[in-house]
Order: C-alpha cells, then structure tokens, then sequence
C-alpha cells in the first residue's frame, strides 16, 4: 500500500518540481519584498524617536 501512494506521489512531485522550481525564485522576492517592507517599517520605528529628539535640536537651532 505504501508504494502506491510513494509512486503515485513521486509521479505528481517531478511534474510540480518544475512548477516548483518556478515558483522558488518568485517566493524569495516576495519574501524578501516583505523583509524589506518589515525591516523599513522597523527602521521607521526608530526614527519616530529620535525625531523626536530632533525636533528639539531643530527649536534650538530656530531659536539660535
């Protein structure tokens, strides 16, 4: 019983390794789309605060 389903799926599996295949170099994009949509939110998290900061410095700069 084992080797009918080994079989049967070793036959679908080699006609979706092309699809696979495929689809691996557009899935890393995506990841790395998202990684990067994360790691600019994440970098823009930081910022807030030290804008923050900033805006004292650029007050006293306006005041100088």
């Amino acid at each position: 019983t084992l080797w009918t389903p080994t079989s049967v799926v070793s036959t679908p599996v080699s006609s979706q390794q092309p699809q696979i295949s495929a689809a691996a170099p557009t899935a890393p994009p995506r990841t790395k789309t998202k990684a990067t949509t994360t790691t600019t939110a994440t970098a823009a998290r930081p910022p807030l605060p030290s804008h923050s900061h900033s805006h004292p410095t650029i007050q006293r700069s306006t005041r100088k």
